[in-house]
């Protein structure tokens, strides 16, 4: 069984910025979720509006923080 592999070009970046999303549990416990990109492609082609299209190989880190954690993690960071 053979697998298509997307058509693009490797295209080099500089990552400006990070981010990471945390999320409040019904439970009372944190999820802390931030994605790490490994490799951007250029496609051939544009979309319907003439935008340029690209593909991004990603994967997700994820931390996992009790109510406590996080608290004790906050008056931590307001000593900086």
């Amino acid at each position: 069984m053979s697998i298509n592999q997307p058509k693009g070009k490797l295209v080099g970046y500089n990552q400006l910025k990070q981010g990471k999303t945390l999320l409040k549990l019904q439970d009372g416990n944190y999820l802390e979720i931030s994605i790490n990109i490994h490799k951007v492609l250029k496609a051939e082609g544009v979309n319907q509006f003439g935008e340029p299209l690209y593909m991004v190989a990603t994967s997700f880190s994820t931390t996992f923080y009790k109510s406590t954690e996080l608290a004790q993690l906050e008056e931590s960071q307001e000593k900086y």
